[in-house]
């Protein structure tokens, strides 16, 4: 083989061998980028996750709620009570937003240290801040110790929620009309001055009345407090926020969804004791409008032949009525329902008593009419 042949094979092999490197090293390249960029996203993912779970939110923790609110009575106002909260979580820092009755505050605490440090806001920064315009800031060298963490059971904000409401009954009776549930408020308080006399009529039992009974139903977007107080007057908050809430006060001019299926369910006696129920809660509420349709045409003929003679009857004859209906004490007669019972001014044993019976008929669906003596 010639000299030149030679050198030709040997630059082939070296080309040859050079392209191999070459490809090696660009597949190597586009390894490497693929990994960066998976880097990069990964990165960045965590970023967002960061960016949600650490912004803004309106706070729904009840135990962090009053725990600041309990923070702010103790070093800026006794009477403080929080109207709204918000918050920025951090890893050691948690920043609060606090709207009161006309001021609001920044409240910011170490996690690790418990410090933390108050500072009063105007409305404009307090609006700004919430919708995400806050930074993080470590609480100072001079900041107070010793924040203290509640702990509020279910039974604690079912409380709070009656003694709050009562109060704004009294003395804010229209922040409290601007509370009520708005199907619930059209048909039982369709203007503001049926509220009021609602609030006159049953003033020493909304300032007296405290809690008896309570339910709790957690939903995705909501949770449910059922409230009954000492005179059985029952209450439904839907709330969204701790106190970010709506209210119904009865449990009857709404229907809870699938009453009528329940209804169905129920034996004769039980559904005339769930309709005497709702018919003394009327009474009870002074709900006249309800009450008075629930009479039996005959028996409001010969009686109250209008609404006025009814609710003067009412105010003159009813008392006050723990409202206990056992079905055993009911009495079937033909096609009507007898109920007997003793109605007392108050609890105590001395109380002047009243000996009430009512019949009724129930009709079609969960349909009923009533009609009621005094012996």
């Amino acid at each position: 083989m010639s000299h030149s042949k030679k050198i030709v094979k040997i630059v082939i092999s070296v080309i040859a061998i050079l392209s191999i490197v070459i490809i090696i090293l660009a597949i190597l390249k586009s390894q490497d980028k693929k990994k960066e960029e998976n880097v990069n996203a990964l990165e960045e993912n965590i970023r967002k996750e960061e960016l949600i779970e650490y912004q803004v939110k309106e706070l729904k923790d009840p135990s962090r709620f009053f725990s600041v609110e309990n923070c702010l009575q103790k070093q800026v106002n006794e009477k403080f009570k929080a109207k709204a909260m918000y918050w920025l979580e951090g890893k050691t820092i948690e920043t609060y937003l606090v709207q009161g009755e006309s001021t609001y505050y920044k409240v910011t605490i170490n996690k690790d240290s418990l410090k933390y440090d108050i500072q009063e806001v105007d409305s404009k920064t307090y609006e700004t801040a919430k919708e995400g315009n806050i930074e993080q800031e470590e609480t100072k060298q001079n900041s107070k110790e010793g924040f203290e963490y509640l702990t509020i059971t279910e039974e604690k904000m079912c409380r709070i929620y009656l003694e709050r409401f009562s109060e704004l009954q009294i003395n804010k009776p229209k922040e409290a009309y601007e509370l009520i549930e708005e199907t619930y408020k059209k048909e039982r308080f369709p203007n503001y001055k049926n509220f009021e006399e609602y609030v006159t009529k049953l003033k020493t039992q909304i300032q007296e009345g405290v809690l008896s009974k309570y339910s709790v139903q957690h939903f995705d977007d909501y949770t449910e407090y059922t409230l009954v107080d000492t005179f059985n007057h029952s209450y439904t908050i839907i709330a969204t926020g701790v106190m970010n809430y709506k209210i119904r006060l009865d449990n009857y001019t709404i229907k809870v969804e699938d009453y009528d299926k329940n209804y169905a369910k129920l034996s004769e006696e039980e559904k005339v004791a769930s309709n005497i129920y709702i018919f003394l809660s009327m009474i009870n509420m002074k709900d006249y409008e309800h009450a008075y349709k629930l009479l039996d045409d005959t028996f409001k003929k010969n009686n109250f032949k209008t609404l006025n003679q009814f609710k003067e009857y009412i105010n003159n004859n009813f008392f006050l009525y723990n409202i206990e209906v056992a079905k055993g004490e009911i009495q079937e007669q033909g096609k009507f329902y007898v109920y007997k019972t003793k109605i007392a001014e108050n609890n105590s044993r001395a109380a002047e008593q009243k000996d009430l019976t009512i019949v009724m008929q129930l009709k079609e669906d969960s349909d009923f009419v009533i009609s009621f003596s005094f012996l």
